[in-house]
């Protein structure tokens, strides 16, 4: 098993392939709460036992078919560049304990177990003793949970968790008992927003249980979220098998699919100046900015996903503009500059903010080099 902490080199990565209703769902999510028996969860457990369990859980790793796939990495051997990257990928929580703040819901685990393809991560001492949690493109929860399910059937052969027959997986958060399933899907709703009808959506999704937070950052000052990119998550695991969970939860999202595309549609039919204006002010923005915060980027891809889905754009896959929105990142391009040897012009060279601004906008023609208006 590598020790080696940048698991995304392979070509074959899970954003790298469209998925069923990508057009709004980027990418679904599930992970799996698990805490091994006879030992006290991390929050009050010692030095040694954590080091314990994060040997046990790496062991069992290597343990299986296909070690080689696998790659293990202690968080605190990371410097703040590569937490960074790695939070970036949703492979660490996005926390204020990467930058040595107190103030977080979830804790940074103290290590990583990842699959060259990205689709599986399995983070060890963070709330509970592991988080194994499985990533695909597009609304795909059975198959997520089927990669979820067929490593913990794995570590069950090394590992014993604790259990209980009238609670289930017993976990350090209480809604995480039962299956210590947690479903998510990353959304792109940038008709639904346009059009005013977020609160109306986002009211019933309330209603139903589930949360849902702006993918990146905090969002705007209106409540909105930067490019309308948004996460929508379960919030319980106690009610009803792990299939049951999953039907309900798929079924939601796949309601607020079919209300983005009907938005969508009532744009063309009765905004068509005002999405066009949107559309090409991205594609003027990309083709002709030298400097482009990561904000801005973000909003910026939103668009061009909505001109590819609207007819207006071509020439990229909607899975390309996804993968776009991690090697945009700020700690990506920080990370492909260290790694790099770039010329800068004089007046940027000399500012660390200008030459990330300056790379990013280079990564974004390059990358959308072939869009063209359509027709």
């Amino acid at each position: 098993m590598s020790s080696h902490p940048d698991t995304f080199d392979s070509n074959d990565v899970w954003y790298a392939h469209p998925g069923q209703d990508d057009d709004v769902i980027l990418s679904t999510r599930v992970r799996l709460a698990r805490n091994l028996a006879s030992f006290p969860f991390p929050a009050k457990s010692s030095e040694d036992e954590r080091s314990r369990v994060q040997s046990l859980v790496f062991d069992a790793f290597a343990k299986m078919a296909e070690p080689e796939r696998f790659q293990a990495v202690a968080t605190d051997r990371l410097d703040e560049l590569g937490k960074l990257v790695l939070a970036e990928r949703c492979l660490l929580p996005d926390s204020p304990l990467l930058l040595g703040g107190e103030d977080s819901e979830e804790p940074v685990p103290s290590g990583l177990v990842v699959r060259d393809d990205g689709q599986l991560v399995c983070q060890v001492n963070c709330r509970d003793h592991m988080h194994v949690i499985g990533v695909m493109a597009g609304l795909a929860g059975e198959s997520v949970y089927d990669i979820c399910r067929e490593i913990d059937n794995s570590l069950q052969e090394h590992l014993q968790f604790a259990a209980s027959y009238d609670f289930g997986f017993l976990t350090a958060a209480l809604r995480d008992a039962g299956s210590g399933m947690k479903m998510s899907a990353r959304a792109h709703l940038p008709a639904i927003a346009a059009l005013g009808k977020v609160p109306a959506e986002f009211d019933s999704l309330f209603s139903a249980g589930l949360s849902v937070k702006a993918s990146f950052g905090a969002g705007l000052a209106d409540g909105g979220a930067v490019g309308a990119f948004y996460d929508i998550s379960s919030n319980a695991a106690l009610e009803g098998t792990e299939f049951d969970q999953l039907a309900s939860f798929s079924a939601h999202v796949l309601r607020l699919v079919e209300q983005e595309r009907r938005a969508r549609q009532e744009l063309r039919e009765n905004q068509p100046t005002v999405l066009k204006d949107t559309v090409y002010k991205a594609f003027a923005g990309f083709k002709f900015s030298r400097l482009i915060a990561c904000s801005d980027a973000i909003a910026l891809l939103s668009h061009i996903l909505l001109g590819i889905d609207t007819g207006l754009l071509t020439g990229v896959r909607v899975c390309d503009l996804h993968a776009l929105l991690f090697r945009i990142r700020d700690a990506h391009v920080r990370f492909l500059d260290k790694a790099g040897s770039f010329v800068f012009e004089d007046d940027v060279v000399k500012s660390a903010e200008l030459k990330v601004n300056r790379l990013r906008c280079l990564i974004l023609q390059e990358s959308l080099e072939s869009v063209q208006l359509a027709g």
